[in-house]
C-alpha cells in the first residue's frame, strides 16, 4: 500500500550507433528485407541536395502523371457502361 514505484534510470548517451546516417556522403536507398541481415543501403555517392544516389533519385522523385480522362469522369464512363451491359 505504501510503496513508491521505481524510478526510471536515467542513461547518458555516450555514443551514436554506428552505421549511415541520412546526412552521411552515401546514398540511403534500402536494398532487400530490413528483417534480414543481408539488409543494406546502396552505398554509392549521393546526390548534393538528396539522400540518394542519381540513379535512386530518378526512381524516388517521378513526376505525375497526367490522366487523360478526369477520374469523376471515369467513374460515370464506367457505371454508364455497366448499365449498357445488362
Amino acid at each position: 500500500m505504501g510503496q513508491q514505484r521505481p524510478r526510471p534510470l536515467r542513461r547518458t548517451v555516450t555514443q551514436r550507433a554506428a552505421g549511415p546516417t541520412r546526412e552521411g556522403p552515401t546514398c540511403m536507398w534500402p536494398i532487400g528485407d530490413p528483417s534480414t541481415a543481408e539488409f543494406r543501403f546502396c552505398g554509392v555517392a549521393r546526390t548534393l541536395d538528396r539522400p540518394y544516389c542519381a540513379e535512386h533519385v530518378a526512381l524516388a522523385y517521378q513526376k505525375v502523371q497526367k490522366r487523360h480522362t478526369p477520374l469523376t469522369q471515369q467513374s460515370s464512363i464506367a457505371a454508364r457502361m455497366a448499365t449498357r451491359s445488362r
